[in-house]
């Protein structure tokens, strides 16, 4: 239930509207990304199918807690010469929020 708005955290239904909200900012990205890139736009059609697919596969999985499947580990590799690498990283807590850019 959407209360003026805004989805309590308590509300059974917080995971879900989250985990959408942050599907649209990053359906939105990655177009925005092929186009820029790439010269593409896709129909609203792929668009919704892309979404909807992204949150059926990632609903599964958060909304049973079993997020340590979503977990890749990675390491670091120098960038290329003359090229900038940026890595960014944000944590959200209940109290606070904090996001970092290094380059």
């Amino acid at each position: 239930m959407v209360l003026g708005g805004l989805v309590p955290k308590d509300d059974p239904s917080f995971k879900e509207f989250f985990l959408f909200a942050v599907l649209c900012v990053e359906t939105v990205w990655k177009e925005r990304n092929t186009i820029t890139h790439d010269g593409r736009v896709r129909s609203f059609k792929a668009l919704q199918w892309a979404l909807a697919t992204s949150f059926a596969c990632y609903k599964e999985i958060i909304l049973q807690e079993r997020v340590d499947e979503l977990v890749s580990y990675s390491h670091w590799l120098p960038s290329l010469l003359r090229w900038i690498k940026i890595n960014v990283d944000a944590a959200v807590r209940d109290v606070f929020s904090i996001g970092v850019v290094v380059a």
